[in-house]
């Protein structure tokens, strides 16, 4: 029985009826098939491959081309950048929680790999976002100068 008086500094004395409470089992998942996990692996790989490579691509090229470090294409830096963190970070986690059915990483990466995931995309959006301003600007306000190394370093 609950006491339903509440007197200010009395001891709080909960009783727990367990008779109320049901005992329930998840339901274990079934074993994927060898194809599934080897075609899940396949495109995960390939998937994690194409994006490490075409966005070191895109790093290199900006880098060591001096012409081509306009403002947009510092943002299309910033954003390779981005996705090549989602490669690093996300993907191969993605994969081992696909083909497994309990977290196979351990307690640190599944606070770090979360962090990781969110700051990730989160950087790519507002990159993307951005990018379609400094090109608004761009094509509404045509005569007008565009913005300065300083403004785009401040605004990474």
């Amino acid at each position: 029985m609950v006491n339903l008086t509440c007197t200010p500094g009395a001891p709080v004395v909960q009783t727990f009826n367990s008779s109320l409470t049901i005992e329930y089992d998840a339901p274990e998942f079934p074993e994927m098939a060898v194809t599934e996990v080897a075609l899940k692996i396949t495109f995960y790989v390939l998937a994690m491959l194409v994006d490490l490579v075409g966005n070191f691509i895109v790093i290199l090229i900006i880098l060591l081309n001096r012409k081509m470090r306009t403002t947009t294409n510092v943002f299309i830096l910033n954003l390779a950048v981005s996705d090549l963190l989602v490669g690093m970070f996300c993907m191969w986690v993605h994969l081992g929680n696909q083909i497994s059915n309990n977290w196979p990483f351990g307690y640190f990466m599944c606070i770090f790999s979360t962090f990781a995931q969110v700051t990730a995309v989160t950087t790519s959006v507002l990159t993307l976002t951005v990018i379609s301003v400094e090109r608004f600007v761009a094509i509404v306000f045509p005569f007008r100068a565009h913005w300065p190394p300083v403004t785009t370093g401040v605004i990474i």
